[in-house]
């Protein structure tokens, strides 16, 4: 599988077990792939080939953006209109 790491504010840099990555595009295997994008999804993103169909990201837009403490991205469905769900919703104003 090849992935895009795409730099942002909170993580312009991702060093971790699977290896450095900064800009660019990157061949990993397709558990370490789907753990990047489904756990840093505002970073990592597949790359398809020319004529690949990509898949329907649709889904993914539904999911909560909030990282767990565990480290994992949330499971749970937006608020719609939002980025994240009800309860990462109500932390996140608290904090504002």
């Amino acid at each position: 599988m090849k992935v895009r790491f795409k730099p942002t504010q909170v993580l312009p840099i991702y060093v971790g077990s699977f290896g450095e990555f900064t800009e660019g595009e990157y061949e990993v295997d397709d558990e370490v792939g789907k753990y990047l994008i489904e756990t840093f999804p505002d970073n990592f993103e597949e790359v398809k080939e020319e004529g690949e169909e990509v898949e329907d990201a649709d889904e993914d837009n539904l999911r909560c953006q909030a990282i767990t403490r565990s480290g994992k991205r949330c499971t749970r469905k937006v608020v719609p209109g939002e980025k994240f769900c009800a309860i990462h919703l109500k932390y996140k104003e608290s904090e504002e």
